[in-house]
């Protein structure tokens, strides 16, 4: 059954680099460049929409002729695009992947998003306020996030995706108040400042107060809790990964399509699971055929 959903987060121009051989640095490597639209949130956005819900983003992107392509992309897909008006470019990514297509190191200039103030979030109170969850991405800066939990934290539902070692440590005060957390390892360890594993990471979490928390760990597998206990999900490694740009995000969209189908948690990793390796198998953030892993 389709839901209704907000996403409050970051847009992105992606710009991704697949070195053709074996990466060598501080010198020019052969490879391929390619363009697309991308952020945690745009990524999550067009996951959520693919997947059947109705979805209302709430965004920073600028008057740049590539941001307006990527709100008519989104709006193709039937996404209630919203986003305060601004006279600077829109976000833009720039990753570099190896020649096994893992990200090597990545650069993000987001200063449309870092600039966002509350002020410009205050026509929009009406319509958050409508919504039970709120589904955020750490691409917001700090005041936002700030005000975000001071206004709908006792009565909305609030659920973060970490987004990046960087920026995870933004909800560093809010733990007790997220009805759910996910993240990878390392986001995880510069969130608690702890060098632990990804069950001890998962512990710290609960006793904080997440209701619900997913942390993976590549290939070994991803470690989720909430009130029930901790537990481990085995990931099977893909035998040919066309690009990483997008799994995480791809992860949490469909767990988060199976939470909104009210399925367990454990089912909702599962789930989770299979959309990651859609975009695992993708040349693309998004994989436009993530529909398909709703047929299994």
């Amino acid at each position: 059954m389709a839901q209704d959903v907000l996403v409050i987060g970051g847009s992105n121009i992606d710009y991704a680099a697949f070195s053709q051989k074996k990466l060598i640095l501080g010198d020019s490597n052969i490879g391929k460049i390619k363009t697309s639209f991308g952020g945690v949130g745009r990524n999550l956005v067009e996951n959520l929409a693919r997947l059947g819900h109705h979805v209302t983003f709430l965004t920073a992107i600028g008057n740049d002729p590539q941001g307006k392509q990527l709100k008519e992309e989104l709006e193709s897909l039937s996404v209630r695009v919203l986003t305060p008006s601004y006279l600077k470019n829109t976000s833009s990514y720039l990753a570099i992947y190896d020649e096994d297509s893992d990200m090597h190191v990545a650069v993000c200039d987001s200063e449309i998003l870092d600039s966002m103030k509350v002020e410009d979030l205050l026509p929009f109170e009406d319509i958050i306020d409508s919504f039970q969850s709120i589904i955020l991405d750490m691409n917001l800066n700090q005041e936002v996030i700030d005000w975000i939990f001071s206004r709908y934290q006792e009565h909305h539902s609030i659920l973060i995706e970490a987004v990046s070692a960087n920026k995870v440590s933004r909800i560093q005060n809010h733990l007790s108040h997220l009805s759910f957390y996910k993240s990878n390892l390392l986001e995880a360890r510069y969130l608690l400042h702890e060098e632990k594993s990804a069950v001890e990471l998962l512990s710290l979490l609960l006793k904080k107060g997440v209701k619900r928390a997913v942390i993976s760990d590549s290939c070994n597998g991803i470690e989720y809790g909430d009130e029930n206990g901790i537990h481990h999900f085995d990931v099977i490694p893909l035998k040919k990964i066309v690009s990483a740009n997008g799994a995480g995000d791809a992860l949490f969209a469909g767990i988060l399509h199976a939470l909104l189908e009210e399925k367990t948690l454990k089912e909702a990793v599962a789930f989770g699971d299979k959309a990651a390796k859609k975009a695992l198998s993708s040349p693309e953030a998004v994989a436009t055929d993530i529909a398909d892993i709703l047929k299994d």
